[in-house]
């Protein structure tokens, strides 16, 4: 099970990136979203395009990174759990994970969308969350045997 302990050291690696990587983010480098209020039921056009703000959402920024990754850990901890634990096999594994994960952050910026006055949908949040899961998969299938 060698594969496994690999796959769990990359995660954890990941993990203590992300806490000691925070503090090295100012708040100036947040990006400044201008929120607006939207009323009434949208299409799904209005909810991944015209409602998802640009105003200040810069590629790069601390925002970017939380999205990258956390899609790459969910992608690389999803493919072990369903290759190893549940005994699945690898190609199988790689479609589950993908699936899984950018299903996440689609599924994140759609609740940004609905919660305007707390939470501002960015299609660059998603377009992160899939290179994240890209990043995370590569990551097993370096890893994995």
């Amino acid at each position: 099970m060698r594969s496994g302990f690999h796959i769990r050291k990359i995660s954890l690696f990941l993990v203590i990136l992300v806490l000691f990587a925070l503090p090295k983010f100012s708040d100036a480098e947040s990006p400044k979203y201008s929120r607006s209020n939207f009323a009434g039921e949208a299409n799904f056009s209005d909810i991944f395009i015209s409602r998802m703000q640009e105003n200040g959402d810069r590629w790069i920024a601390q925002d970017k990174f939380y999205h990258f990754t956390v899609s790459a850990g969910l992608a690389l901890g999803s493919f072990y759990v369903y290759r190893d634990v549940y005994n699945n096999n690898r190609e199988g594994s790689y479609y589950f994970s993908g699936g899984f994960t950018v299903s996440i952050g689609a599924l994140k910026e759609y609740y940004d969308s609905k919660h305007p006055s707390k939470h501002t949908a960015s299609w660059k949040d998603f377009v992160v969350d899939v290179a994240g899961t890209g990043f995370g998969l590569a990551l097993a299938f370096i890893v994995v045997d």
